[in-house]
């Protein structure tokens, strides 16, 4: 299930930065952060940054930062187009 929400997601952030992207003739801007992922698995990251890229036909680059809070000030200073965000789903059950 969570795998269906996170490709839905996926798919309409990359129809709304096409849109916003195309209008502005710009380079797509990706934030990764590795503060849980490793680093050697960024790689993987480029990969989906440079498909993007493909797949809008514009360049798309990624920028990488060890922290969520670097990548939260960015995409607040409008620094960064979209990112890649962890988060964690905590259910609290009452008694």
């Amino acid at each position: 299930m969570h795998r269906i929400k996170m490709v839905v997601a996926l798919s309409l952030a990359i129809t709304l930065f096409t849109a916003i992207a195309v209008l502005a003739q710009t380079t797509i801007k990706v934030g990764v952060a590795s503060m849980i992922t490793p680093v050697s698995a960024v790689k993987y990251y480029q990969q989906v940054v440079d498909y993007l890229g493909g797949k809008l036909g514009m360049p798309a680059e990624m920028v990488h930062r060890t922290t969520y809070d670097e990548i939260d000030v960015m995409l607040e200073e409008k620094k960064l187009n979209l990112a890649f965000i962890c988060f964690w789903e905590k259910r609290w059950w009452s008694l």
